[in-house]
């Protein structure tokens, strides 16, 4: 959860990626590096567990603009994920306003 928040910021970009550039033979022709944390969240993010995430990320928006969601209608890994979003997304807003104040 907490790099799905903040995937513009889990990569530098290859030509910025030491380790990218220490894996690659060719200077035109750099991918990403093998432990890249951008990499990792979309390889996850295309598997089956992006349908768990899918869902979080729906009932998530549909609590934030007022739409009841039962509980009994979600599994209970559903909601435990979602209790963990849901802490992510406000640490996250933290972070952000933070920032955004300079501190």
């Amino acid at each position: 959860m907490h790099r799905l928040m903040r995937r513009d910021a889990l990569c530098p970009k290859p030509h910025n990626c030491a380790e990218a550039q220490m894996e690659s033979a060719d200077d035109d022709d750099i991918g990403p590096c093998a432990a890249c944390p951008l990499e990792l969240l979309n390889r996850t993010l295309a598997s089956g567990v992006w349908r768990v995430v899918s869902t979080l990320v729906d009932v998530d928006f549909a609590l934030q603009v007022g739409i009841r969601v039962d509980l009994e209608r979600l599994t209970y890994l559903e909601f435990a994920l979602l209790r963990i979003f849901t802490e992510e997304r406000k640490r996250f807003e933290n972070e952000e306003s933070k920032k955004q104040h300079g501190r």
